[in-house]
């Protein structure tokens, strides 16, 4: 996963020259008098490696325009909060400030997906990024939504995050589930 503008375009520099070494690799092979299967054997690998930056480059320019998973039971949290700081074009060292941590200490944070992360971190990093998430409490035992909440941080400036958007108001709630006081907010 490609988490900083310098990742990207060193990746993308990389998909340049993959390409025109398959092409290169490819004529090489055809003046050895191969048959077409063979040479896709032979470049299979090359392909395989260019197809997998490609996708990378693709996922980071979605990121870019907020157009990414969302997330279920907080698997994935770890890459929705980079693809969050990059769709808000944060560097990481702007993140640590705002963090008060490390610049390292974020470096390392992604390269591990925030692994482990707790709940209390998740929101700091959150409210850092004056981002909003949205969740929905399902009865998994019965497929059915017992309710929606919606959470959502006092610093944000609106720009939605795909179809994740935190603003805690109820605003589907079944007889069967106790209510949480209505437009309550959460304060970051």
């Amino acid at each position: 996963m490609l988490r900083t503008e310098q990742e990207y375009k060193i990746a993308v520099e990389r998909y340049k020259e993959q390409l025109a070494l398959i092409a290169q690799q490819e004529k090489i092979l055809k003046t050895k008098e191969l048959s077409a299967a063979e040479i896709d054997t032979c470049l299979q690998p090359l392909r395989a490696f260019h197809s997998n930056l490609s996708d990378e480059i693709l996922e980071y320019e979605k990121t870019l325009r907020g157009e990414f998973e969302e997330i279920n039971n907080f698997e994935n949290i770890g890459k929705f909060l980079i693809k969050s700081r990059i769709f808000k074009q944060i560097n990481q060292r702007d993140l640590a400030k705002r963090l008060d941590v490390s610049e390292s200490q974020i470096s390392r944070d992604e390269k591990n997906e925030y692994h482990g992360i707790t709940c209390e971190r998740v929101n700091k990093v959150l409210c850092a990024l004056g981002i909003t998430l949205r969740s929905s409490i399902y009865d998994s035992y019965q497929d059915v939504r017992t309710s929606d909440y919606t959470v959502v941080s006092e610093n944000s400036d609106n720009r939605s995050i795909g179809p994740n958007l935190i603003n805690i108001e109820n605003s589907n709630t079944p007889d069967n589930v106790i209510p949480i006081d209505k437009n309550r907010k959460v304060a970051c």
